[in-house]
């Protein structure tokens, strides 16, 4: 491929680095065989990054999470178009009788958020995440519109424990990274447990890192290096087959 390709991608980074958009940045281009770029850029002052970098990744945790149920669904255990109450008792409480796997996936599926503001103003644990969105009323009825929502993915990650045994943390880690040769990418819990994890500079102050990622966020939590999201980027461009694919 040629270089002059990736002059545009370059000059942007590097502009928005020089304007104080942007901190570290690593950039890596590929197609579905063969990495082009994997180049790392800093600016003079704060954090440096290398090619090995690992950053927070916040949502792309989630087709991350979408990949561990259609696994489950390939091997039988669950269809997409389930209904999350056969899964969980009880979340069919306010309105989510008709709430189905499917909706949580694609945003349809009306969870309010607004649920959750107290868990973050307090620094609730994760089972208190968890009992918040088991509990929560709906926008509106399921699949008839669209709304961004983190929320719904606390029952995907109480369902992939249920029907795997597996935490879904674990499940990630050691069904979709590991098989793919995807070393760096786990949900970190704390700053400590990381060396090479970069800080998040525009941390909301109502939810500072550390306490971030102690969660787990099964919408967010996952840390990962460029090259790694390079091999899961490259496993769904293949169809999950050939080298490095499980």
């Amino acid at each position: 491929m040629a270089q002059g390709l990736f002059e545009r991608p370059l000059a942007l980074v590097r502009a928005a680095i020089e304007r104080g958009e942007a901190g570290a940045v690593v950039l890596a281009v590929a197609d579905a065989r063969e990495t082009f770029l994997l180049e790392s850029f800093c600016p003079a002052q704060g954090p440096q990054a290398s090619e090995d970098s690992v950053f927070l990744v916040a949502s792309i945790t989630k087709p991350f999470m979408a990949t561990a149920v259609l696994q489950l669904a390939e091997q039988g255990l669950l269809l997409p178009s389930d209904r999350v109450s056969r899964y969980i008792d009880g979340f069919e409480r306010y309105g989510k009788e008709k709430v189905e796997l499917w909706h949580l996936l694609t945003h349809t599926s009306g969870l309010a958020e607004e649920v959750w503001e107290q868990a973050w103003k307090s620094r609730a644990p994760a089972a208190e995440h968890l009992r918040l969105a088991r509990e929560a009323f709906l926008h509106f009825a399921p699949g008839s519109a669209y709304e961004y929502c983190n929320l719904s993915f606390w029952p995907l990650a109480e369902i992939i424990g249920e029907l795997s045994g597996l935490d879904y943390k674990d499940y990630v880690v050691q069904r979709i990274a590991r098989p793919l040769g995807m070393s760096d990418t786990a949900f970190v819990l704390s700053l400590a447990s990381c060396p090479r994890l970069l800080p998040v500079l525009d941390m909301p102050e109502d939810m500072p890192l550390d306490y971030f990622l102690s969660l787990g966020l099964p919408a967010g939590g996952l840390c990962s290096t460029a090259a790694d999201l390079v091999r899961f980027g490259q496993a769904i461009l293949r169809g999950w087959k050939g080298d490095g694919c499980p």
